[in-house]
């Protein structure tokens, strides 16, 4: 009767363990999911992030050609006004040295890289396998969970880094931004400088 006591109490005991065991793993296997659903989002908010950054660059290159077709114009004004002067002074223009754009980041280059990441997690997480043997059972468990676990901070480390990435783009956008903003301003400026300019003249 002890016997049959203890075998029932063993049972519940290990009947328990399983419990816990499956309610971890299902635990686990949310926040993997979880996890790779905050990673895909991030994958898609970076590569966004860089078309944007890729757009602000465009609308730099145009404001520095209406910058440059304002300097021919500008040319063009002044050569009315004394013609072999500015015929001159064109000579060593042609000499000048160009700007040139600075390149896109690697955080950009990478962006085909960063489209083509995708999650295996939950598809790879470990299947269950059956065992007689109650060691190899609980062996079984903490492997399922320690490759869970890692595949949990492996992907929180790579979300880490695309986040400063992403902040070292944000930064980038402001400086073009900047760039955007003065140029706007400055080539305003100049067309109001050459209207008077032609205004004067043809009043002349």
């Amino acid at each position: 009767m002890e016997n049959i006591c203890n075998e029932e109490k063993q049972d519940s005991g290990k009947q328990e363990i399983e419990e816990l065991q499956n309610k971890c793993k299902k635990a686990l296997k949310n926040t993997l999911k979880i996890a790779a659903d905050a990673n895909e989002i991030s994958m898609y908010s970076a590569t966004k992030l860089n078309e944007q950054t890729e757009q602000l660059y465009k609308i730099e290159d145009e404001t520095e050609k209406i910058k440059d077709n304002l300097d021919k114009t500008e040319h063009a004004i002044n050569s009315l006004k004394n013609p072999l002067l500015f015929w001159f002074k064109g000579l060593f223009r042609q000499n000048e040295p160009t700007h040139s754009k600075p390149a896109f980041s690697n955080f950009q280059k990478n962006k085909e890289i960063q489209i083509e990441e995708k999650c295996q997690i939950i598809s790879d997480l470990p299947k269950e396998r059956n065992s007689d043997n109650k060691n190899d059972g609980l062996f079984q468990f903490n492997e399922e969970i320690d490759e869970g676990l890692d595949k949990i901070g492996d992907m929180l480390k790579e979300m880490h880094n695309r986040a400063i990435s992403m902040n070292t783009a944000l930064k980038n956008q402001g400086g073009i931004l900047n760039n955007i903003d003065t140029n706007i301003n400055s080539n305003n400026s100049r067309m109001k400088d050459q209207r008077t300019k032609l205004e004067r003249f043809i009043g002349k």
